[in-house]
């Protein structure tokens, strides 16, 4: 009986049985955190560039900025994440009939992928916002 309770067979797989879904936990929320970071940084950039375009396009009187300036965002952010979930919002304010800032701001809700995360949490709500001046 001593010698069945000092023997070393069979402990490399228990150790294993422990530490692998601790290892596969750790993955997955390695995996969805950088997911969720790139798209923030896809919403950051887009959102960046669309009130970019905005400012550096201001014409006077122009009645179609906000219409010209969502539809420029959609269309940059659509082409690298999936549109669907994407809510952009423009806001102009204006002094007299000049532009003097733009405030683009983009709310996007990214799905998990992984089973078990997808289960426990299964969506993360991104938003950035950018706000530039017309000089």
């Amino acid at each position: 009986m001593k010698k069945l309770f000092k023997s070393q067979r069979g402990s490399t797989i228990t150790e294993l049985a422990f530490i692998l879904p601790v290892l596969l936990l750790f993955l997955m929320i390695i995996m969805e955190g950088s997911h969720v970071l790139n798209v923030w940084m896809v919403l950051s950039n887009e959102t960046r560039e669309a009130a970019r375009y905005a400012v550096a396009g201001v014409r006077v009187g122009d009645t179609n900025l906000v219409s010209e300036v969502t539809s420029y965002a959609q269309a940059q952010i659509g082409g690298m994440v999936d549109p669907t979930p994407l809510n952009i919002t423009v806001s102009v304010q204006m002094s007299g009939t000049q532009p003097t800032s733009v405030s683009v701001t983009s709310n996007y809700t990214v799905d998990t992928v992984t089973p078990l995360l997808q289960a426990l949490v299964p969506s993360f709500p991104v938003s950035t916002t950018s706000v530039m001046r017309a000089e």
